[in-house]
């Protein structure tokens, strides 16, 4: 029989807006509030769509 003990804390903060697009929110606006296909705005759309898995997995964990 095996015993794990696990304790996993994820504290990361991200501040980062678009320059181009500075009114762009990620958790309100989703992927279809980039506009013209910017790099930077995928890139935020990306990277909460990650902290969202991110989390979703450390809960079934």
């Amino acid at each position: 029989m095996f015993q794990f003990t696990y304790k996993l804390r994820v504290a990361e903060r991200v501040k980062a807006k678009c320059e181009r697009h500075p009114r762009y929110n990620p958790e309100r606006d989703g992927r279809g509030g980039i506009k013209g296909g910017c790099s930077t705005c995928f890139s935020l759309y990306d990277l909460h769509h990650v902290r969202l898995m991110l989390d979703s997995a450390h809960r079934d964990f």
